[in-house]
């Protein structure tokens, strides 16, 4: 089953008058298991502060800049979520340039034992 799809990639629009960055697409990996999904993007060179994640009408976006090192690089991401997984729970976390996304199941969508009477 893929939980996921990828949507198409877009431009910066920067406010300011330096030239636009063309976004970048950041590697990705995405397991899926019985729990969820577990996406990795690597973003190296980007920090916390300089890193979104949104969801929002069932996809998960991602926009980052990595400034400090040359070239300045801007990352976007923007994923579709099966209606199985729970978007409101997911939990994140950005390590050693690589961000962790886990994506939980809706409880209603999580394989039950049935007990035989």
């Amino acid at each position: 089953m893929n939980l996921t799809t990828p949507t198409q990639d877009t431009h910066c629009q920067c406010d300011q008058p330096e030239p636009r960055l063309k976004a970048v697409r950041p590697a990705v990996s995405l397991h899926h298991d019985d729990h969820g999904a577990r996406l990795h993007v690597a973003l190296p060179g980007v920090p916390k502060d300089r890193l979104k994640l949104t969801f929002r009408d069932n996809s998960l976006a991602l926009e980052a800049t990595r400034e400090e090192l040359e070239p300045t690089l801007r990352y976007e991401l923007s994923l579709r979520l099966h209606q199985k997984l729970d978007g409101n729970a997911i939990q994140a976390n950005l390590s050693d340039g690589v961000l962790t996304a886990v994506i939980p199941l809706r409880e209603e969508s999580k394989p039950k034992l049935i007990p035989i009477e």
